[in-house]
């Protein structure tokens, strides 16, 4: 597993992908791990229900020029090069449940649990996280159709 990394958000693109520069000044395209949000950009299509939403809530949680940690599974990247990380809003390394953003983008109903094959270390907790988040009615489990 790659170590954790400390770096800072350079753009939001949607409710799951945002690029990030590490310390040595390179950019990285990062996919929230475990998640799956609306699609922004869906090829030839309008954005997916609560896209637009998700993505206000990402730029509002890692904010452009932000500080975030990075964390990693088995596999740290997947088929389009982008690295595949747990996310941690702040200056700590591992800065616990409140400030770890995948989770809460299940949990306040921005993004549903897609746990990567590879990658299922969580499986349990997003499952569980996004069960609760259904039954409770919160973000696009109320407002886009099934």
């Amino acid at each position: 597993m790659r170590p954790p990394l400390r770096a800072s958000v350079v753009s939001v693109i949607d409710g799951d992908t945002f690029n990030v520069r590490l310390a040595d000044g390179s950019e990285e395209r990062v996919r929230f791990l475990n998640i799956d949000a609306p699609e922004m950009y869906p090829p030839g299509a309008d954005p997916e229900c609560y896209a637009m939403e998700a993505h206000r809530r990402v730029e509002g949680l890692v904010p452009p020029g932000g500080p975030v940690w990075l964390t990693f599974d088995s596999v740290a990247r997947d088929r389009y090069g982008r690295s595949l990380a747990h996310v941690f809003a702040g200056d700590r390394p591992v800065a616990g449940l409140p400030d770890w953003i995948n989770l809460r983008l299940v949990q306040e109903g921005y993004a549903r649990s897609y746990v990567f094959p590879d990658n299922a270390t969580f499986r349990g907790t997003f499952e569980g996280t996004e069960a609760e988040a259904a039954a409770a009615g919160r973000g696009l489990w109320a407002a886009c159709p099934p």
